[in-house]
């Protein structure tokens, strides 16, 4: 019995490191920032061990289980850059890492239920969840990448002064300027290179 569990436990570990180090990379590339490796790694690491950790607290098998999964979301985004700090980063660091889990760990779930219908080995487990990762990264990348071609410089006059900045221009029809029919942009505090409007405030202008 002591081997059987001894094993599990290597299992449980290894699965939830190489979970951990898909979660980050992709909540990276979904968050717009910069992780190493090496942050990658030690932060999936702990997690891990914290996860095994909880195996050995007394309560029923799902409880410690998904105890420790608790403990590894809210450790995991630890792990990204420090530059940037503020419970509103910190959200959107909870908000990415809760959507890349349900994503990631519902596809694994669904594969190995519906689609092959067969129990599979940790090792197995493990590779499925990398593949299934590399193509949300890489379907992510492609996104963001096609969202940044929306984005165009634009200077906006008031006056005798000039504001530089940088605007999503909208292809729908909702927002068509009435005298030459030409798409607009919404200019939002959020992507004034300077802060020129108060919060919350929103122009309308022609590119």
């Amino acid at each position: 019995m002591r081997k059987i569990y001894q094993i599990y436990i290597e299992y449980v570990f290894l699965l939830n490191f190489v979970f951990l180090y898909c979660i980050l990379s992709v909540s990276a590339v979904m968050l717009s920032c910069s992780v190493t490796w090496r942050r990658q790694v030690l932060a999936s690491l702990a997690g891990a061990a914290l996860c095994c950790m909880c195996l050995f607290l007394p309560f029923r098998l799902w409880y410690r289980l998904l105890i420790g999964e608790l403990v590894t979301f809210v450790t995991s985004p630890y792990a990204f850059s420090s530059e940037r700090s503020g419970k509103k980063w910190r959200q959107k660091c909870y908000s990415a890492v809760l959507v890349t889990m349900v994503l990631i760990g519902g596809s694994v779930a669904l594969i190995q239920k519906f689609l092959l219908k067969t129990t599979f080995s940790a090792i197995k487990l493990a590779g499925i969840t990398i593949l299934l990762s590399l193509v949300i990264k890489h379907i992510l990348q492609h996104y963001l990448l096609l969202k940044k071609t929306l984005i165009y410089p634009v200077i906006l006059i008031e006056g005798d002064t000039q504001y530089h900045m940088k605007a999503l221009l909208d292809t729908g029809n909702s927002l068509i300027e009435p005298i030459s029919k030409k798409p607009v942009c919404i200019v939002g505090q959020n992507v004034f290179e300077q802060e020129t409007v108060k919060e919350g405030e929103r122009k309308k202008f022609q590119p």
